[in-house]
């Protein structure tokens, strides 16, 4: 007989998920590629390679992982504005993501929650669930919701879906707006070449309306920079750093919506944006500190 001969059974990718239900296809291609997964020589297996049966891989490295995963990290520190039986408002540092995407990862709000609450590990039945039903950007700070169970999970999702739920923010922008107060009503969509990036969308009808109030809170016309208080409760992604952007204010420190970036007089290590006040059937949730400080330092 010439040729390869044809291994009989299931794929190793299709196998992983019966073994792990709780791992997404993301987590399964990623323990394949770290080889994690061998078989009983040692042997790294690739996702379309075959298996007789779950018996004939080895997977105690991605049991080991899953451990780790769930563990989270007591190391971590988040401050708790507010502690409920059912979920935990938290003040999110800048540079902490909210959720982990890789088994890898081990410093995210997700991370901190696990160490802290177990019962956030039961809010779904994935190996990472999403506990925060909303989410902030990586280097925004402030008020942000933590489920501890899979209940309030779903209320809260729900009432962001109703916009039962207002978001203030206070930004730190370049320029100086010639009205006290004004709105932005410009509804957004992801970009085709960056889906982690928005633009305007201006056709009726079409991409996702987003809504957001602006207030002048204080004015430094000499280094051309100002203070915004903005209110929303439509909640698109990265609607306040887009629609600032596109209303000629610039958040500072803001490398993917300023095109004036590299040319600013101050760059800072993220976007001056800060989650203040969070207004929701709960309660009225409110954080307030270092946003008003003027980040030149004192004139």
């Amino acid at each position: 007989m010439t040729g390869k001969q044809k291994i009989s059974g299931h794929r190793v990718d299709s196998l992983l998920k019966g073994i792990f239900p709780q791992c997404l296809n993301r987590h399964v291609d990623e323990a394949i590629s770290l080889g994690w997964i061998t078989d009983h020589q040692g042997r790294p297996v690739k996702k379309g390679d075959r298996a007789l049966g779950p018996e004939s891989l080895n997977i105690r490295a991605l049991t080991n992982q899953l451990e780790v995963v769930s563990l989270g990290n007591p190391n971590l520190i988040v401050p708790v504005e507010s502690d409920h039986e059912s979920f935990c408002v938290v003040d999110k540092p800048a540079g902490l993501p909210c959720h982990p995407h890789s088994l890898l990862e081990t410093e995210t709000v997700t991370h901190w929650a696990f160490a802290q609450f177990p019962s956030c590990m039961q809010v779904s039945k994935e190996a990472q669930p999403t506990i925060t039903p909303h989410r902030l950007d990586t280097g925004t700070t402030g008020l942000l919701v933590v489920a501890k169970t899979a209940k309030a999970f779903e209320d809260w999702r729900q009432a962001f879906h109703e916009k039962l739920i207002e978001k203030e923010y206070l930004a730190w922008c370049w320029g100086v707006p010639r009205h006290a107060a004004f709105d932005i009503e410009v509804a957004l969509v992801h970009s085709r070449k960056d889906p982690h990036k928005m633009h305007p969308c201006y056709r009726p009808g079409t991409g996702l309306p987003a809504l957001s109030h602006c207030e002048l809170l204080t004015a430094d016309s000499l280094r051309q920079i100002s203070l915004i208080r903005v209110r929303s409760n439509t909640g698109v992604m990265h609607q306040v750093r887009a629609h600032l952007a596109l209303a000629g204010y610039p958040l500072i420190g803001d490398r993917y919506y300023d095109q004036g970036h590299e040319a600013r007089p101050l760059k800072t290590e993220w976007h001056l944006l800060r989650a203040s006040k969070l207004k929701t059937p709960w309660g009225t949730f409110q954080v307030s500190d270092e946003s008003l400080k003027n980040p030149f330092g004192p004139n």
